[in-house]
C-alpha cells in the first residue's frame, strides 16, 4: 500500500501550528518562570494549580504540534483544537468578569476566540498521504502481491 486516503489539515495547518506554539509557550511559562508569570497574571495562592494548568496546556500544544507537523486532521485533533480554546476562553471570561483573576486574562480570551475560529472556518481536505511503513508478518503475503 503506497498511500491511504485521509484528511489533511490543508489550509488549517498554519492555524494549527500557531495554536500549538501559543499553547506550548503559555503552558511552559508557569513551569519555568513563576516570578514573571505572576507579575503578568497576578499572584497565585496555590501555584501548584497554575503549574498543573500549564502542564496540561503544554500537553495540548505538543499534541497539536504533532498534528501540524504530520499534516493530519483527525476528529480527535479537531475536537481538542476547538474544545480547548472554548474551555480556556470561557474560564477567562467568567472569572475575569467576577474579578477572581486579572483582567489580563481577557487578552487570552480574545486569543482563544481567534484560535477556535481558525479551525471553525477551515474545512478539512481529503488527500492521499503516503504511508512510510507498514507492518506485515513474515508468514502473511503482502496485500499488493495479489
Amino acid at each position: 500500500m503506497s498511500g491511504e486516503d485521509q484528511t489533511t489539515l490543508g489550509a488549517a495547518r498554519p492555524g494549527a501550528a500557531l495554536q500549538a506554539a501559543y499553547y506550548i509557550a503559555t503552558g511552559i511559562w508557569p513551569l519555568v518562570d513563576r516570578r514573571s508569570f505572576e507579575r503578568v497574571s497576578g499572584p497565585k495562592e496555590d501555584f501548584w494549580l497554575a503549574r498543573t494548568v500549564g502542564a496540561l496546556t503544554l500537553a495540548i500544544g505538543l499534541s497539536l504540534g504533532v498534528a501540524a507537523a504530520r499534516n493530519r486532521r483527525t476528529p480527535e485533533i479537531e475536537t481538542l483544537s476547538i474544545a480547548a480554546p472554548a474551555a480556556f476562553g470561557g474560564i477567562d471570561l467568567v472569572y475575569a468578569a467576577r474579578r477572581r483573576i486579572s483582567p489580563v486574562y481577557l487578552l487570552d480570551a480574545a486569543a482563544q476566540t481567534v484560535l477556535a475560529a481558525l479551525w471553525l472556518r477551515r474545512p478539512a481536505q481529503r488527500g492521499s498521504v503516503s504511508v512510510t511503513s507498514q507492518r506485515t508478518s513474515p508468514s502473511s503475503p503482502s496485500r499488493s502481491a495479489t
